[in-house]
């Protein structure tokens, strides 16, 4: 939880955060959520799934 949120997604590409957002873009769930670190939760949906548009 002390990495800086952009480094550990690219270092660690299997870590459930990445995982859980690579199956809601490949539409595999519906929802995905984590108690853990929101600095990375916020990177992981912004370089998987991107902004929401308008």
């Amino acid at each position: 939880m002390n990495e800086h949120a952009t480094k550990a997604l690219r270092k660690k590409p299997n870590n459930s955060i990445s995982v859980g957002f690579n199956a809601l873009k490949n539409k595999e769930i519906d929802v995905f959520s984590s108690a853990g670190n929101s600095g990375a939760m916020l990177v992981g949906s912004m370089f998987s799934i991107g902004p929401i548009k308008g």
